[in-house]
């Protein structure tokens, strides 16, 4: 509720008691200036539950679960938004969405383009990502918005991230990261390419700049600051792998190897595996973090990581009679629902969505099974 952004509850609801006392002593003791007072004390403490309410349910799902429950999909899933539209790939490599309430939905493209792989979405349903060009065997950037196909660019590229303003963030090669936005293209600056992970909805991008040496070093960038290097101190090379809508973001440092969550120019360290090589993939507005970790790819196991209860491997928190071996977490939400690749029974890379269980599972009760009940 936009009426208490920033606003703790007690004291909005003080202020309005005290206009509505005012009004009071205005209007003088007569029976209708009493209605219209009780009128607006009811209208405050109305506002007031809905506000408590809303609080409720969004602040709390963002967190992360003890519990989740299992979801298989039929796609290979790319990203999540907030509203729980995944955006993918499915078995016959044609992009498209999936919703509980509504299924897959292929994306309509028409023209001579292959190997349509969708990357990023908004709230909008808005998609972008890279689609080959039949004719020139060009791989390129595109969008997907309200239902019409564009290419974003000419050159070799990529679109990675969207957010809800329509602003994109593409990588081209050669040229490096781009801010596509109102049909203009803006190029961020360093001297020798690099790449973009994310863009929130500040306008804020992330991703790592290369250099004259042969490194690569974090960036971020927005439209009053310009380009800053935020690379951790003794590293060799970094990358900022994602931002969050707070402006907070996952840094990952090599030569050390470390991982950090950066915010308001402070790095926290970040502990993963203490066994495994481990590589975080995604980063939501409760600065929960996704990935993988393991040995070598055949042996991933999807992990989640939240302050208050560290590494977690994923798989320990999931029924584990439904036969999954769960390998790479790829996306979180604001609802802390996760979205990823494992294994089930006989069957290899299928894609999957984790939903956070309140309640212990019921072995009688009805499950969801393949996106139905």
């Amino acid at each position: 509720m936009t009426l208490f952004r920033d606003t703790e509850l007690g004291k909005y609801q003080t202020v309005a008691l005290l206009n509505a006392d005012s009004q009071h002593m205005t209007f003088g003791h007569s029976t209708s200036c009493f209605t219209k007072v009780s009128l607006r004390l009811l209208l405050v403490v109305f506002v007031s539950l809905l506000a408590v309410s809303s609080f409720a349910q969004t602040a709390a799902p963002c967190r992360a679960s003890s519990r989740y429950k299992i979801i298989p999909l039929p796609l290979t899933p790319a990203r999540i938004n907030d509203s729980g539209v995944i955006a993918g790939k499915t078995e016959d490599d044609q992009a498209a969405t999936w919703t509980q309430s509504k299924g897959a939905r292929e994306l309509s493209i028409a023209g001579d383009f292959s190997n349509v792989e969708p990357m990023s979405l908004n709230d909008a349903e808005d998609i972008v990502g890279q689609v080959t060009v039949t004719t020139t065997n060009k791989v390129q950037a595109f969008a997907y918005i309200k239902g019409k196909f564009e290419l974003l660019s000419d050159v070799q590229s990529k679109a990675k991230a969207i957010n809800d303003a329509g602003q994109i963030v593409l990588e081209e090669s050669p040229g490096g990261p781009i801010l596509w936005s109102a049909g203009k293209s803006r190029k961020l600056g360093g001297c020798c390419g690099g790449r973009a992970f994310g863009i929130n909805n500040r306008g804020e991008i992330v991703g790592e700049l290369n250099d004259r040496e042969g490194h690569y070093s974090a960036f971020v960038w927005d439209a009053e600051r310009g380009l800053q290097i935020i690379a951790p101190p003794g590293a060799r090379s970094s990358t900022a792998l994602a931002i969050n809508n707070s402006g907070h973001m996952l840094i990952q440092a090599f030569s050390p190897n470390r991982i950090f969550l950066r915010q308001m120019g402070k790095l926290i360290p970040v502990e993963l595996s203490t066994e495994f090589a481990s590589q975080p993939l995604a980063l939501n507005d409760c600065d929960v973090i996704v990935g993988e970790f393991g040995t070598s790819s055949d042996y991933y196991h999807a992990f989640i990581w939240d302050r208050q209860h560290g590494f977690r491997d994923l798989n320990k928190l999931v029924d584990k009679a439904q036969g999954w071996n769960l390998e790479s977490a790829v996306d979180i939400n604001k609802r802390g629902e996760i979205i990823g690749t494992g294994d089930r029974a006989n069957e290899g890379d299928v894609g999957f969505l984790l939903v956070p269980d309140s309640e212990p599972t019921d072995r009688n009760s009805t499950k969801i099974r393949d996106g139905k009940p």
